[in-house]
C-alpha cells in the first residue's frame, strides 16, 4: 500500500541546516586525556536539591537562548533549564542522556581541556531543571574521542553514550579512546550504582572500527551498549559487539554478524524480556532486522531495500512485548515501513509518500495498542540546482485496522533529521533539527491544528530524553565551553 498526497510543499529549507527545531506532537491516541585508575567516584543523586550545583539561575546565561510566543496545552510547557557547569572546558562535545527513576536523568559528555579530553557525567531532574556538578569518569587509557556535529541534516553517532535503568536508577556509560600505533577504538564501560551513588572504574569491553557507539534500554530495566567491530567470521565484513545488562542484572557480551562490509545506518532496541533488536542497512542496500535469542541470534530478516546515508535515515521502535516497527529511506522517493509482531513476523510492509521529489529522515515511536507515529521530511519543490532541495516536516500515524493516515504538515517549520519519543498516554514528542529554531504543538485529538513559537540559539545537535511514565522530557546540547538545556514538563 502506498499513501500518496500529491501537492506542492511550502519552500522552507536548504540542506545546509543549523540549529534545533523542537516539535511536540500530542497524538491523543490514548492508551587527548588519559584517565587514571582510581577508586569509584561518588555522584550526588539528587540534583534537585544538590548544593554542589552552583549554577542556580532559572535560565541559561547564553543570550542566544530564548523561547517565545509558545501556545501549549496546560499540561505541557518548555522551561529553560540550568547550564551544566562544565568547569575548565575549552570545548564541550555532543552529550548523551537517559532517564532514571524519580524524575531524574543522567547525561554523559566529553570536554576538551588544557590537559586533554575527559569524560564527565551529571545528574539532572525533569521537574527542577537542575544539574549536579559534573564529575570525571576514571579508568580508561588513550585519547578520548569526542563528536560535536552542528548540522541539522546528519545525525552524528556520538562516541560517549549512556543507558539508564528506569526501575532501580542504575546506569551504564560508555566511550571510546584511541591509542597511538594501534588499530581501531577501545570501548570502555563504567557503571553507576544508584544505591551507593558511585561510578565504577572503566573497563575495556571491546574494540570498534569506528568511534561512534549506540545505547538503549527497556521499561523493565534492561540496558545495552553496542559498537561496530570487525567480523571474526569473515574477513572484510562487520559485526556488532554488544555489552548488555539484563533487567535481572545478568551481564553478557555478545556479537551479531552484520554480513556487510560497511553499515550506513543502525538502530537497536530492547523489549521487556531482554531480547535485543537490531535494524541496519549496509553497503549492499538491503535493510535487515535481527533479534537475539537462546542461545544465538535469529537469522536476519531482509525487510526491503534502501539507501540510508546515515543513522538519520533509519529508525526502530521496540514495544515491551517484542513487537515493533522499522522505518527507512528507500531506493525510491518513499519512506518505507515494516511493522512486526512479537514473533518477529512482518505484518505490514508499506510506503509513505508526501513529497513528489523526496521523503526522507524518518523517525518512529509506538503509541500503544499496535499504533505508531512517524515524523519525516518531504520535498516537492527542487531547489536552484539538482543538488539542493527544500524540505518540510510531516507526521503520519499507523493503525493496525486502517494503515497509515494521510501525512499532515508540522506547522511551518523546516525539515531535517528528527527523533520521536512517546509516553504511556499515547502522546508523542518530536525533536527536529532545522535551519531555523521553532517549536510546534499539536493538541490531543487534533488532526491539523498546530500552534508554536521560536526557540533560538547557536547550538549543536542535542541529546534528547523522555520519561515515558510522565511525559516529561529534556534536550541538552553543547554550546562552546558549556552545556545548555530545556525541559518539557
Amino acid at each position: 500500500m502506498t499513501i500518496s498526497v500529491r501537492k506542492l510543499v511550502k519552500v522552507t529549507m536548504k540542506i545546509s541546516l543549523v540549529g534545533l527545531v523542537i516539535i511536540i506532537i500530542l497524538s491523543g491516541c490514548g492508551g587527548g586525556g588519559s584517565g587514571s585508575a582510581t577508586s569509584g567516584t561518588a555522584l550526588n543523586s539528587s540534583p534537585a536539591a544538590s548544593s554542589g550545583n552552583s549554577n542556580t539561575s532559572t535560565s541559561p546565561t547564553n543570550s542566544n537562548s530564548s523561547i517565545s510566543s509558545l501556545s501549549v496545552p496546560a499540561r505541557y510547557n518548555w522551561i529553560a533549564g540550568n547550564n551544566v557547569l562544565a568547569t575548565g572546558a575549552i570545548t564541550t562535545n555532543a552529550p548523551s542522556m537517559a532517564t532514571l527513576t524519580n524524575g531524574n536523568l543522567v547525561a554523559i559528555f566529553s570536554q576538551q581541556e588544557i590537559t586533554g579530553t575527559h569524560v564527565y557525567t551529571t545528574l539532572g531532574n525533569y521537574i527542577s531543571g537542575n544539574w549536579s556538578t559534573p564529575i570525571a569518569l576514571q579508568g580508561s587509557s588513550g585519547t578520548i574521542q569526542g563528536i560535536n556535529d552542528s548540522t541539522g541534516w546528519n545525525q552524528p553517532t556520538t562516541s560517549t553514550v549512556v543507558a539508564g535503568n528506569s526501575v532501580n536508577g542504575n546506569a551504564l556509560a560508555a566511550w571510546t579512546t584511541q591509542i597511538s600505533n594501534s588499530l581501531g577504538y577501545q570501548v570502555w564501560i563504567s557503571s553507576y550504582n544508584a544505591s551507593s551513588q558511585v561510578w565504577s572504574n572503566a573497563v575495556q569491553v571491546g574494540t570498534a572500527v569506528q568511534a561512534g557507539l549506540r545505547a538503549t534500554s527497556s521499561a523493565a530495566g534492561g540496558v545495552a551498549i553496542a559498537w561496530v567491530q570487525a567480523s571474526t567470521m569473515q574477513s572484510g565484513l562487520q559485526a556488532l559487539g554488544i555489552y548488555q545488562v539484563s533487567s535481572s542484572g545478568t551481564v553478557s557480551n555478545t556479537t551479531l554478524e552484520l554480513g556487510v562490509s560497511s553499515t550506513t545506518g543502525l538502530k537497536m532496541g530492547l523489549d521487556n524480556a531482554d531480547m535485543m533488536f537490531v535494524a541496519w542497512a549496509g553497503s549492499n542496500q538491503n535493510v535487515y532486522l535481527a533479534r537475539s535469542g537462546t542461545p544465538s541470534w535469529t537469522t536476519p530478516v531482509t525487510l526491503g531495500m534502501g539507501t540510508p546515508a546515515d543513522n538519520a535515515d533509519i529508525d526502530l521502535s521496540v514495544v515491551a512485548d517484542g513487537s515493533g516497527a522499522v522505518v527507512w529511506s528507500g531506493l525510491d522517493v518513499s519512506v518505507h515501513t515494516a511493522i512486526f509482531d512479537s514473533s518477529g513476523t512482518v505484518q505490514s510492509n508499506q510506503t509513505i509518500v508526501e513529497g513528489t521529489t523526496a521523503n526522507t529522515r524518518p523517525t518512529v515511536a509506538s503509541l500503544g495498542s499496535g499504533k505508531y507515529i512517524v515524523a519525516f521530511s518531504a520535498s516537492s519543490i527542487p531547489g536552484p540546482s539538482s543538488s539542493v532541495l527544500y524540505y518540510t516536516p510531516y507526521s503520519t500515524e499507523f493503525n493496525p485496522s486502517s494503515g497509515w493516515t494521510s501525512p499532515i504538515m508540522i506547522g511551518s517549520g523546516e525539515g531535517g533529521f528528527s527523533t520521536v519519543k512517546s509516553d504511556q498516554f499515547g502522546d508523542a514528542l518530536v525533536v527536529l533539527n532545522g535551519y531555523n529554531r521553532e517549536g510546534y504543538f499539536l493538541a490531543p485529538g487534533s488532526s491539523s491544528s498546530w500552534t508554536g513559537g521560536i526557540i533560538s540559539y547557536n547550538a549543536s545537535v542535542p541529546a534528547f530524553a523522555m520519561d515515558a511514565s510522565t511525559g516529561h522530557a529534556a534536550v541538552l546540547w553543547a554550546n562552546g565551553n558549556s552545556l545548555q538545556s530545556y525541559f518539557f514538563r
